[in-house]
């Protein structure tokens, strides 16, 4: 201990006299600092308050000045020494200026170039000049100050008129009346006309010969004639113009010793901080101290209770046990050195004495007879070198090994997770692995695992994520390859030392392999599967897991994209993932820009002869994306959470549009993505919008689609009840594309059921189709609802739909989706000019129907 406390107390010493010197720097500065500036606001307060005394004075005597203009100037000159102001004030001259002309006494003078040039200045209600600066060979070079009032002008004697004020308020100070341009009017030297004349023998430089302001400033000037001063200024300005300017100058020394008092108060301050601290540090090195002497106390008796202790010194050799440890290790005689404890923790041993000299906690795995221990220890610094005091948390550890499991490893099918993958790869990657042979990255995702687990429920589709991960490692079960379950229906395997064609080869048998439906619990299940692939082969950048991962998921969500079971990373990956961000980018400054538009597509009513309705289906109006079907963006959107602010934009245009079509006695039916419906506040905002275009509930249909239902059917039965009840018409649309359910029909009240266009694609050749359809259309004739078929594009499809009691169709046989002044177009040629369809089928099956 008492190596330590000298230690301790040359730290408190060099603490102790660093505070001390930064201290004494910081008050040196501080006081300076706090000083200068004080003066400079005292100087720029005298200074205002003179020159406002001066100029109270100037404008009392200009007032006189008025009182007197309107006199005759031969009475002015005659009687001058009858016209003084109430300060005293005498005038020695009065004159009048014509024409260039000024009479001065009865005598008349020519004005000369000068007062022309600067007429702004000799102009004003005061000014200070003499008379040989505008009359020339004036024998005069005396200053005066001057009154001037239209053409009549009062001169008197700026020093008499001036001494006076500056004798009542000059005590620590001088008095200088200056130009704009630097030329000292008062008071009249011979040595200095020029203000940096006067100031040319100071150490400070003037940065401009000119004042540029009219603000208070304040310089400090040192070294004039020996002495330190501040010069401080302020404009005078008697009528808006600013010409004359009030110049004080200070002695520093004398304005310094007013606030002697206040720097020896500020230096007992410093110095009883000092004093204060001082006596702190004892104190807390006393404290300090006794403390570690309870706690050498304490250890030492620690080292015989029921704590498992080491002791071992600075090179890491054990020293001595104590009985507790004896008892939980029996072969502790082997443990020569710290290197010989084996450490169940992310932890070289060559790291351990790293750890024990900072005094940090670590755990140790001991095994005897099959017998595991682990013991938690605390290194404690002592006078012998360390004493490691331990706890018994083998219950824990192994409590801890279950929630390392849980962390790494995916509960369903107990492959390792996505936790796992990240701490292989970055292994992996600090050992360079993917520099010295080749790694292969493989992202699989069973992309209609969502329907299973709607259709079948969690028990089945959880069945089949055994299966499909028994599959998968059945199949890589001799290659040097892991398989881990990163999300619920995404697997990664990491392959190391295959060839690209070895890789290829591997990926297509495997794809090939899931082509066969999976038997589980009896019923048979195709399962789907898209891959992305990233290959590694001595690659020279510095990769992270980050980039490993986020490449091999961007060629798995291409796939899933373009449509494509096998998809590896390459340059198009990266143009594509680089185009998604720009176009989010563009998409979102589409949506403050208002670049959307709504098409119409109409809706036929093969019976009755005529357009019923029209969808409205949002357009993306740039040439950059004219080329891109609409559902990129859209699903782009739903990705980015831009979808809510394309959802109004659709609801407002197409609102709109709905007005128009009112006089046409047509409905108009719009999609509304599950995050709008979902959003808290989605019914008012929508009612709330009817309202606002006065459009008719009963004229707007909103689309559902199935798959939307399938997942939050609890939560939207409510809401599409509420819009039934308010009048609007709500459709099923892409009825039989996923896992149906006659439940949605059953709870909700449908107004009609959109038959998906992959049903009518195959009609009329296709018997599932064909039975599926009739099937759809018996169903909705019981229930008493419309159908609609989407996707018509041929005669023969319309004909079937005809003969199947398919009331309403929807395809490019009638229009593809078309802007608003065309689908007027196709109102007047179908319902006003009763254009047919079909007339032969229609005649036909007229008297049917």
């Amino acid at each position: 201990m008492k190596k330590y406390t000298l230690k301790l107390y040359v730290t408190f010493i060099i603490i102790q006299v660093f505070v001390f010197m930064g201290g004494t720097l910081f008050y040196l500065w501080f006081s300076n600092l706090y000083v200068v500036d004080t003066l400079k606001n005292d100087t720029n307060r005298i200074t205002e308050t003179i020159n406002q005394s001066m100029k109270s004075m100037i404008v009392d005597d200009y007032a006189y000045f008025l009182t007197i203009s309107n006199n005759d100037l031969t009475d002015l000159t005659q009687n001058k020494s009858s016209f003084v102001s109430t300060r005293g004030l005498t005038f020695e001259h009065f004159g009048k200026i014509t024409n260039n002309k000024i009479t001065i006494d009865d005598a008349e003078y020519t004005l000369n170039q000068n007062y022309v040039l600067k007429s702004d200045y000799y102009d004003q209600g005061f000014t200070i000049y003499s008379l040989n600066e505008i009359i020339d060979n004036y024998p005069s070079s005396k200053f005066y100050g001057v009154f001037k009032h239209e053409n009549l002008v009062g001169l008197f004697d700026i020093e008499s008129y001036v001494e006076p004020f500056v004798k009542m308020h000059n005590k620590t100070h001088d008095f200088m009346m200056v130009s704009s341009d630097n030329y000292i009017y008062y008071p009249q030297t011979n040595n200095h006309k020029y203000l940096y004349n006067y100031l040319r023998n100071t150490s400070s430089f003037i940065v401009d010969g000119k004042f540029l302001n009219n603000e208070p400033q304040t310089i400090k000037v040192f070294t004039l004639n020996g002495e330190e001063l501040f010069l401080s200024s302020l404009p005078i300005v008697i009528d808006g113009v600013t010409t004359i300017y009030g110049v004080m100058t200070f002695k520093y020394d004398d304005l310094y010793r007013q606030y002697g008092t206040l720097i020896l108060i500020m230096a007992l301050i410093m110095l009883l901080i000092l004093l204060t601290f001082s006596i702190a540090i004892y104190f807390s090195q006393r404290l300090i101290y006794i403390k570690n002497s309870d706690i050498e106390n304490a250890k030492l008796t620690y080292f015989y209770v029921k704590s498992p202790i080491i002791q071992v010194n600075s090179d890491g050799k054990i020293t001595r046990v104590n009985k507790a440890f004896k008892d939980r290790v029996p072969d502790y005689k082997k443990y020569k050195t710290i290197n010989d404890l084996s450490f169940n923790a992310n932890i070289e041993a060559r790291d351990i004495m790293r750890n024990i000299e900072r005094q940090q906690p670590f755990n140790v795995l001991f095994t005897n007879d099959e017998k595991e221990v682990v013991l938690r220890f605390l290194p404690i610094r002592s006078s012998r070198g360390f004493e490691l005091i331990g706890e018994d948390i083998t219950a824990r550890d192994l409590s801890f090994q279950t929630y390392r499991g849980i962390a790494l490893y995916h509960q369903t099918t107990n492959l390792p997770n996505i936790n796992h993958l990240q701490q292989d790869l970055e292994t992996d990657i600090k050992e360079k692995i993917y520099l010295k042979r080749s790694l292969s990255v493989l992202a699989l995702d069973i992309i209609n695992f969502k329907n299973i687990n709607q259709l079948l429920g969690v028990d089945t589709a959880d069945l089949a994520l055994v299966n499909v991960s028994k599959l998968i490692l059945d199949y890589v079960k001799n290659m040097k390859s892991t398989v881990y379950n990163v999300q619920k229906d995404q697997f990664i395997v990491t392959i190391a030392d295959f060839t690209e064609d070895q890789l290829r080869k591997f990926v297509d048998e495997l794809m090939d392999t899931f082509e066969k439906p999976l038997e589980i619990e009896k019923s048979k299940l195709v399962i789907e599967l898209r891959a992305g692939i990233y290959y590694l082969q001595a690659v020279d950048e510095s990769l992270t897991f980050d980039d490993i991962y986020d490449r091999t998921i961007q060629s798995l969500d291409y796939a899933k994209q373009v449509k494509k079971k096998i998809v590896y990373y390459d340059s198009n990956v990266d143009l594509m993932t680089a185009s998604r961000k720009q176009m989010a980018v563009d998409l979102q400054n589409a949506i403050l820009n208002d670049e959307f538009t709504m098409y119409l597509q109409p809706q036929y009513d093969i019976y009755k002869e005529r357009i019923v309705s029209f969808e409205a289906l949002i357009r993306w109006e740039n040439e950059k994306y004219k080329n891109n079907s609409p559902s990129e963006f859209i699903q782009l959107a739903e990705s980015n959470n831009m979808i809510i602010d394309i959802g109004r934009i659709v609801i407002d245009k197409t609102l709109k549009i709905a007005k128009q079509l009112e006089k046409y006695n047509v409905k108009l039916s719009l999609n509304v993505s599950p995050a709008q419906m979902l959003q808290a506040g989605f019914i008012s905002e929508f009612m709330d919008k009817l309202q606002t275009y006065d459009v008719e509930p009963n004229g707007i249909a909103i689309e559902i689609t199935e798959t939307f239902l399938m997942s939050s059917f609890d939560v939207i039965v409510e809401k599409i009840k509420i819009l039934k009840n308010a009048g609007i018409v709500i459709h099923l649309d892409d009825f039989g594309t996923g896992y149906s359910s006659l439940q949605y029909l059953q709870e909700l009240p449908f107004d009609a059921i959109k038959i998906d266009r992959a049903f009518i694609m195959h009609l009329p050749n296709d018997k599932y189709s064909k039975a599926i359809i009739g099937m759809i259309t018996t169903l909705a004739k019981n229930l008493n609802v419309e159908v609609i078929a989407e996707g018509v594009e041929t005669k023969e499809q319309y004909q079937f739909l005809y003969k199947a009691n398919c009331s309403i169709i929807q395809g490019y046989l009638l229009s593809k989706a078309v802007n608003m002044d065309d689908a007027i177009q196709l109102l007047k040629k179908y319902n006003e000019n009763k254009e047919p369809l079909y007339t032969d089928v229609i005649k036909k099956k007229r008297g049917g129907r």
